[in-house]
C-alpha cells in the first residue's frame, strides 16, 4: 500500500509544470516617458524655451532607449527642434542646460552611462536656427600619449605640454618592465578615448566649461595610472574651442 502511494504522488508531480519552466513574455510600458525637462532661451529670442528628455524605460532600472532630446515653445507647445543622440540609449540619461559659449544664449549638454566601465555617452548641441553639435565624445580625439620613463615615472605629453605620474608605489608590479628603476624596455601606456565629461561653471569666463576626462592605461587593461582631465572652454567666434589647460588626478 505505500508503495502505491509512493508511485501514485509521483505520477501527480509529473504532471505539474514547475513555474521555473513556464515561458512567460514581459509586458513593458513601450511609451516614451519625461525623465527630465529644463526651461532657458535656447533660440537666443529673448524667451525661454521647454527642453524635455524622453525615452523608453525597459522595466525598473535606470535604462532608457529610444531617447529624445524635444525644444519646444513654452506658451503654445509647438515643438521647435527634435534631437536624437547618435547614441539614443543608455543608462541615466540626464540634460543641462547652460551658457556654453558666454554670448547669453543657452546650449543643451547631454549625457548617458554605457554600463561598461564608467564609459559614458556625451554630446553639447547649439541651437543657433539650426542643431548643431559642439562637442560629441566619438569625435573627440585626444592629442595625448604617455610613456613610461626611468625611475618609476610615466610621462603624459601632447605637442606642447608634458606632466609627470609618480608609479613608484606599484614597484611590485613592475618588475617585468624595470630593473632597479631603469627600464628594461620601451613601455608605452594608453590614453583612452573620452571615458567621462562633466559641464562646470567658470566664474571668471561666466559661463559653462567641459571637464572632459580620459583614462590613462598602464601595462595591463585593469592597470589605471590616473585619468587625464582636459578643460574645454566654447566662445561665439571663430576659434570655437579652446582647450585650455589639463591635470592628472
Amino acid at each position: 500500500m505505500k508503495k502505491l502511494l509512493i508511485l501514485f504522488v509521483i505520477l501527480i508531480l509529473s504532471f505539474i509544470v514547475k513555474p521555473s519552466a513556464v515561458t512567460t513574455n514581459a509586458v513593458y510600458d513601450l511609451t516614451s516617458q519625461i525623465i527630465k525637462s529644463e526651461c532657458a532661451d535656447i533660440l537666443g529670442n529673448g524667451k525661454d524655451e521647454t527642453v524635455i528628455l524622453s525615452g523608453v524605460n525597459l522595466g525598473d532600472g535606470p535604462f532608457y532607449e529610444n531617447i529624445k532630446i524635444t525644444v519646444s515653445d513654452s506658451k503654445t507647445g509647438t515643438t521647435l527642434f527634435s534631437i536624437t543622440p547618435t547614441k539614443n540609449f543608455g543608462y541615466e540619461p540626464t540634460i543641462m542646460v547652460g551658457d556654453f559659449t558666454s554670448d547669453g544664449v543657452c546650449e543643451i549638454f547631454y549625457g548617458a552611462l554605457s554600463g561598461n566601465d564608467d564609459y559614458g555617452y556625451y554630446y553639447l548641441y547649439s541651437l543657433n536656427g539650426e542643431v548643431k553639435t559642439l562637442f560629441d565624445y566619438e569625435s573627440d580625439v585626444s592629442s595625448f600619449n604617455a610613456v613610461y620613463e626611468n625611475w618609476y615615472k610615466v610621462k603624459v605629453f601632447n605637442d606642447n605640454i608634458y606632466k609627470y605620474i609618480d608609479i613608484s608605489n606599484n614597484k611590485e608590479n613592475l618588475k617585468s618592465i624595470y630593473n632597479n628603476g631603469i627600464l628594461v624596455k620601451e613601455v608605452k601606456a594608453n590614453v583612452t578615448a573620452v571615458n567621462k565629461v562633466y559641464p562646470c561653471f567658470n566664474y571668471y569666463l561666466n559661463s559653462y566649461t567641459l571637464q572632459v576626462g580620459r583614462k590613462i592605461i598602464g601595462v595591463n587593461p585593469n592597470d589605471v595610472i590616473g585619468y587625464l582631465v582636459e578643460t574645454y572652454n566654447y566662445t561665439n567666434n571663430e576659434n570655437g574651442i579652446e582647450k585650455d589647460s589639463f591635470i592628472i588626478i
